[in-house]
């Protein structure tokens, strides 16, 4: 009676698994077609503006204003746009600029307010194999063992006996220790994203050049004025192409080069094609490019479009 209590269980609770998955997935990604207006009628107008007002925003859309708060409210969640308080307004942010809200302070403190077109964090951990292989063998040994048990391929019942003890179920054990794998692997990866962050920002000022962090706690002590850049060169490996098939953002490597003949090597950027377009274009004082690739990125942020490799589209 108890094996089959088990099995229930089992069959239970993957089955409420697989609903969850499909009801969140198309909770997640189902279109909210007023947030998509919003967003591109900001892109469009506001991308160079300093401030906007939500009554002007719901007067040229000819809506109410608490819907436009509404919507503007969510924007502020995915750092598309920013509140301030002082002048009862909000901000367009760049849609290349990725930063936690605390970094992105940081860095307009250190460009002195100056326009920060692109700004993020480099991610080498994304391809290296150890950082990829504890994550998995969390989760992938319960798993296993799981798999093992319920179709009779090794017995390993005997190696945990001390269950009996305890009056808990084989099945509902290697269930729990999937979950405390999943648990555990997710705080390894925040907090491994979090060292990340503090070691390896960059950001790129309109006006000031590119800056970026060389040790852990950093205040942005590498510096590539605009005047010092001699060329920029962009490189995806292997393994970078792989993960952009799979993963949710595009990474890969941006070489610059100094007159000096100094080259530094952002590793693993997300974006590096438009790191690249952004880098030239203060060399070139052109940032047009900005305006055609706003839109696509910032509904990116914001969740509009699946970053899901095979479910990738447009809307």
């Amino acid at each position: 009676m108890g094996d089959l209590m088990d099995w229930f269980f089992v069959i239970g609770l993957l089955v409420s698994i697989i609903i969850g998955f499909f009801l969140s997935y198309y909770k997640i990604n189902r279109p909210d077609e007023l947030f998509e207006v919003i967003l591109r009628h900001l892109i469009e107008k506001y991308i160079d503006a300093r401030y906007f007002t939500a009554k002007k925003i719901a007067e040229e859309l000819d809506m109410t204003e608490d819907t436009v708060k509404k919507y503007l409210a969510k924007m502020e969640v995915y750092r598309i746009v920013t509140y301030i308080p002082e002048k009862d307004a909000y901000a367009l942010i760049d849609p290349l600029v990725f930063l936690t809200p605390k970094d992105f302070a940081r860095a307009l403190r250190i460009t002195k307010d100056d326009k920060i077109i692109y700004g993020a964090y480099q991610a080498p951990y994304r391809i290296n194999p150890i950082y990829i292989l504890i994550q998995l063998l969390l989760i992938f040994i319960p798993v296993t063992l799981l798999v093992l048990q319920i179709f009779s391929i090794v017995d390993i019942t005997p190696y945990f006996s001390f269950l009996n003890t305890l009056g808990i179920g084989l099945y509902a054990f290697l269930l729990f220790l999937i979950a405390l794998g999943i648990i555990i692997a997710d705080a390894f990866n925040n907090l491994y994203k979090a060292y990340m962050r503090e070691r390896y920002s960059v950001i790129v000022g309109e006006k000031s050049g590119i800056a970026y962090d060389v040790s852990f706690a950093d205040e942005f002590s590498g510096r590539i004025r605009r005047g010092e850049i001699a060329s920029v060169d962009l490189d995806v490996n292997l393994w970078q192409k792989l993960h952009n098939y799979f993963g949710e953002v595009p990474i890969g490597n941006v070489k610059v080069k100094t007159k000096r003949g100094h080259e530094i090597v952002f590793k693993s950027i997300p974006f590096p094609r438009e790191l690249f377009y952004a880098i030239r274009s203060i060399v070139l004082g052109n940032l047009a490019w900005r305006k055609r690739h706003a839109g696509i990125i910032s509904m990116w942020k914001a969740g509009a479009i699946p970053t899901i490799g095979w479910g990738r589209r447009r809307r």
